[in-house]
C-alpha cells in the first residue's frame, strides 16, 4: 500500500484525496489537519474553489472539535456553519488512537435539496475504511515532528550542530555536482 509507507503528510493526503475524486466528480475534496497551534492546514485538495474556503474552515473545525461526521445539504441554512458558508458538505473525521488527527471533506458549491444521511452500518464502514489512512497520517506527522526536534535545541528552539552537519553535507554535495566552490 502506497499510503502505508508515506512519510510526508502531503504525499499521504494526496493519496486519500484521489480516492474521493471518482465518487463525487463535481465536488472539491480536501484533507485537513490541525497543526501544533491547533490551526487548520490543508494537506491535500482537489477541485477546491475560492468560494468554498469559508465552508472548508467551518466544516473542518466542527469535525475536529466534535470528532463526528458532518453532513449538510445546505451550509447557508445549517446552524453549525457560519454566515457566508455556501454549498453542501460531507466530512469524515480521521480518527487514530481515539483522537481526531484530520478530516476528509467533500464540498459541492451547489446546495442540495436533500440532507445527506448515513446509516449506522455505513458510518461504521467509513470509519473502518478511514482508520488505516488516519494512522498513516498520524505517523507521518509524528515523524515530521521528531525530525524537527532532532535538529533544534529544546530550550532555545535554535538549530543545533546536527542541523549544521546536515546542511554542510547537503551543500558540499551540491557544490561537488555543480563544480562551484563552497565557503563558510
Amino acid at each position: 500500500d502506497a499510503l502505508a509507507g508515506a512519510r510526508d503528510p502531503w504525499q499521504w493526503g494526496g493519496g486519500v484525496g484521489a480516492g474521493g475524486r471518482s465518487s463525487m466528480a463535481e465536488a472539491g475534496w480536501v484533507v485537513v489537519r490541525s497543526d501544533a497551534n491547533d490551526a487548520l492546514g490543508v494537506i491535500a485538495e482537489e477541485g477546491l474553489t475560492p468560494s468554498l474556503t469559508r465552508s472548508l474552515w467551518a466544516v473542518g473545525n466542527w469535525v475536529l472539535r466534535h470528532g463526528a461526521e458532518f453532513l449538510s445539504g445546505d451550509l447557508a441554512t445549517d446552524s453549525r456553519a457560519p454566515q457566508g458558508a455556501v454549498g453542501s458538505a460531507i466530512a469524515f473525521p480521521l480518527i487514530c488512537r481515539h483522537r481526531t488527527v484530520g478530516v476528509l471533506i467533500g464540498l459541492d458549491p451547489a446546495p442540495s435539496a436533500v440532507v445527506p444521511t448515513l446509516g449506522a452500518t455505513l458510518t461504521s464502514s467509513f470509519r473502518s475504511i478511514l482508520e488505516p489512512p488516519a494512522i498513516a497520517l498520524d505517523n507521518a506527522v509524528a515523524l515530521q515532528k521528531a525530525e524537527g526536534l532532532s535538529v533544534t535545541d529544546d530550550l532555545t528552539r535554535l538549530y543545533n550542530s546536527r542541523y549544521l552537519n546536515l546542511v554542510l553535507r547537503r551543500e558540499s554535495k551540491r557544490a561537488s555536482r555543480s563544480g562551484r566552490p563552497l565557503s563558510l
